[in-house]
């Protein structure tokens, strides 16, 4: 992969990287995006919908080649979505809430709320879960101040999906074509 409009840039095998850029309210955004590893409950979102079993009963990654597809996504790193994250926050968000938001992800309890996050996301990845330390009644308070305000109702607000699904695809796509340039040994 070689730069393109996200920033994602990757040099013989290597994962995408998400490349910092000159505005300092993007790269501020970044910032939260990797401290809050919203690029990683992205990717694991996209993981639990591709490892769930379809409502009609019949299993989505019965072959291996389905399950070599499956391991190129993971491997693939949250990265890959940063760039999307990060323009979503930037431009929803002012610098004072994206600092704020820094700011309480960078905390202990916003470490913890991601502990709970990762924990909620291995479980729906049928990974084997990290268990997270249950919130005390001031944690849960705080909490709840945090995502009243303006930052915390800003994070609240999902990327636009329609950019997330085109980078599932394309990602979907490299993964396929990867496969598929691999021929069985006799």
């Amino acid at each position: 992969m070689a730069l393109g409009p996200f920033g994602l840039s990757a040099q013989g095998g290597e994962k995408p990287i998400a490349v910092e850029r000159p505005d300092l309210k993007f790269n501020k955004a970044l910032h939260l995006v990797k401290v809050a590893e919203l690029d990683w409950a992205i990717l694991s979102s996209f993981l639990a919908y591709l490892k769930a079993p379809p409502i009609d009963g019949s299993k989505r990654l019965e072959t291996e080649a389905n399950s070599r597809v499956l391991e190129c996504i993971e491997s693939s790193g949250p990265s890959i979505y940063s760039h999307i994250a990060a323009e979503n926050y930037a431009a929803k968000m002012s610098m004072s809430e994206l600092d704020d938001a820094i700011a309480f992800y960078e905390s202990p309890l916003g470490a913890k709320v991601i502990l709970i996050t990762r924990s909620g996301f291995q479980a729906m990845t049928y990974s084997e879960v990290t268990p997270a330390p249950p919130l005390t009644d001031d944690e849960s308070t705080h909490l709840k101040e945090f995502s009243q305000s303006r930052a915390g109702r800003a994070m609240a607000t999902p990327p636009e999906w329609r950019k997330v699904d085109e980078r599932n695809r394309m990602l979907f796509k490299i993964c396929i074509d990867s496969q598929r340039a691999i021929k069985p040994t006799s």
